[in-house]
C-alpha cells in the first residue's frame, strides 16, 4: 500500500526506500500527505523521530531543495509566479548560482506582493534548515571551512551561528589585524542572523526559554515580522528573568550590529 502511495504522489526513489517503514508510522494516517510534494513535507516535519538511514535521506534531498526550490514541488507550485515577479534578474543569469532563488524568495517573503500560499511554503521551509547548517546551501558553502576550523563540534544551524557570530565579536573587540572568519561567511552570518530576528520561529533559542512569557503576553501576536519578538520588548519589565535575559542578549547582538535588526534593516 505505501508503495502504490508513494507512485501515487511521485515520491523520489531515494526517500521511498529507505523511508518506507517511516512513511507508514508518521503519514498513511489521513489523506493530507497524498498530494504530491506532502510526504516529503511530512518526513520533514518528523525529521527527529526519523529512523537513522530515513534521516540521511531527508537530510540529503532537504539540502538539495535548499540549492534548487524546483525539487519541492509544493514551494514551486505556489511561488513559481513570485520567482518571476521578485527574482528575475536571478533566474535570468547565466551563472545562476545555487541557492540564490530560495535566498531571493527568504528575502522577499513579506514583501507586500508575495503571495500568502508562498510565504507560507518559504516560512515552512526555514524551521527545517534549522536542524542541520549543511540544509542552508548558501550558508555551508560560505562557511564550511569556517566551521571546520573553529566550530567543529555544532551541527545545528543555531550552533554554528552562535559559535561563529562570537569569534567575530572577539575580533573586532580587541582590534585583529585578521578576521579569522572570512568575508564570505560574514555575509551570510549577517543574513541569518537579520532572519533570525524577524521571527521568533527561527530563534529556537529564545523560542524556548521565552515560550511561558509568550503565552502570558503575546498569545494573539502572529508570528513573523518580528512582531512576536517586539510584543516581548514591550512587556519586558513583566518577563522571566530567563527570558529578559536572553532577550536582552539578542538586543545586545543588534546594538553591536545594527544590520542584524530586521525591523531596522527593514525600515
Amino acid at each position: 500500500m505505501m508503495r502504490e502511495r508513494a507512485i501515487s504522489v511521485e515520491l523520489e526513489p531515494r526517500i521511498e526506500t529507505p523511508c518506507i517503514r517511516d512513511l507508514a508510522a508518521f503519514c498513511s494516517m489521513d489523506n493530507k500527505h497524498l498530494e504530491k510534494g506532502k510526504e516529503m513535507e511530512c518526513l520533514q516535519d518528523h525529521m527527529k523521530q526519523l529512523t537513522e538511514d530515513c534521516r540521511q535521506a531527508v537530510g540529503n534531498f532537504t539540502e538539495d531543495e535548499d540549492k534548487d526550490p524546483e525539487l519541492d514541488r509544493v514551494l514551486m507550485k505556489a511561488c513559481t509566479p513570485m520567482i518571476k515577479r521578485f527574482c528575475t534578474d536571478i533566474i535570468h543569469k547565466q551563472d545562476t548560482e545555487a541557492g540564490e532563488v530560495m535566498e531571493c524568495l527568504i528575502q522577499n517573503k513579506y514583501n507586500v506582493d508575495m503571495n500568502e500560499k508562498c510565504r507560507a511554503g518559504v516560512e515552512q521551509h526555514q524551521p527545517i534548515t534549522l536542524d542541520d547548517y549543511r540544509f542552508s546551501f548558501k550558508f555551508k558553502e560560505a562557511c564550511k571551512e569556517d566551521v571546520m576550523a573553529h566550530c567543529r563540534n555544532a551541527r545545528k544551524k543555531t550552533e554554528v551561528i552562535k559559535c561563529l557570530s562570537k569569534f567575530v565579536r572577539d575580533d573586532i573587540l580587541i582590534g585583529a589585524d585578521e578576521n579569522r572568519v572570512s568575508d564570505a561567511c560574514q555575509r551570510q552570518l549577517k543574513s541569518q542572523l537579520v532572519q533570525r530576528s524577524s521571527d521568533i520561529r527561527l530563534d529556537p533559542d529564545l523560542r524556548d526559554t521565552c515560550q511561558a512569557d509568550v503565552n502570558q503576553f503575546c498569545g494573539n501576536v502572529s508570528p513573523g515580522r518580528a512582531a512576536v519578538i517586539e510584543c516581548l520588548k514591550k512587556h519586558q519589565k513583566e518577563l522571566s528573568s530567563t527570558c529578559h535575559g536572553k532577550l536582552f542578549e539578542r538586543e545586545e547582538t543588534e546594538a553591536k550590529d545594527p544590520s542584524s535588526d530586521y525591523l531596522l534593516m527593514t525600515a
